[in-house]
């Protein structure tokens, strides 16, 4: 009985120094006090944060998009070329929302910014089943609304028109 006290206690003791040690490896540091410096930014860093080179507030929500939808064409989801035309046209589609805060004054130059020649506020497109419309629209709807998700505005049920 002694002995399998002594083996739960030795077994314990090793448990101890398990989680100290898992502890200190996720611990966050100080990088300027460990001596290191961070010296380079990922992309993934300058998403959704405004830069000194966006021009426009929407700015950051298009190049966020923009990059977003990049990284699911390099993890090999490739979109077709009617799916790339389908995007350009939600983009200047939604570029009122994306660029509310400067849309009404400065249209002209974001369209000419981006090589528009027209921004229709509203396009209709008929699509196939699986072409890219759901992700599209989530990636879309997690760049640019999240605001809007946190809102203090009353949860209103969608009305469906007839």
């Amino acid at each position: 009985m002694h002995a399998l006290l002594g083996e739960f206690e030795r077994h314990h003791e090793r448990m101890i120094v398990r989680a100290r040690e898992r502890r200190a490896a996720v611990e966050l540091t100080n990088l300027v006090d460990a001596g290191r410096v961070k010296t380079s930014v990922s992309e993934d860093d300058l998403l959704g944060k405004r830069l000194p080179r966006d021009e426009f507030v929407g700015d950051t929500n298009f190049r966020t998009l923009k990059a977003l939808l990049k990284k699911v064409d390099e993890r090999g989801f490739e979109r077709s070329a009617h799916q790339l035309e389908f995007h350009e046209y939600f983009f200047k589609a939604s570029a009122r929302v994306m660029y509310k805060d400067d849309w009404g004054v400065q249209k002209p130059a974001i369209m000419q910014k981006h090589g528009w020649e027209s921004c229709p506020g509203e396009v209709l497109i008929s699509t196939p089943r699986r072409f890219g419309k759901s992700g599209l629209a989530s990636v879309f709807e997690r760049t640019v609304s999240p605001p809007l998700l946190f809102s203090d505005a009353p949860a209103r049920r969608p009305q469906h028109f007839r």
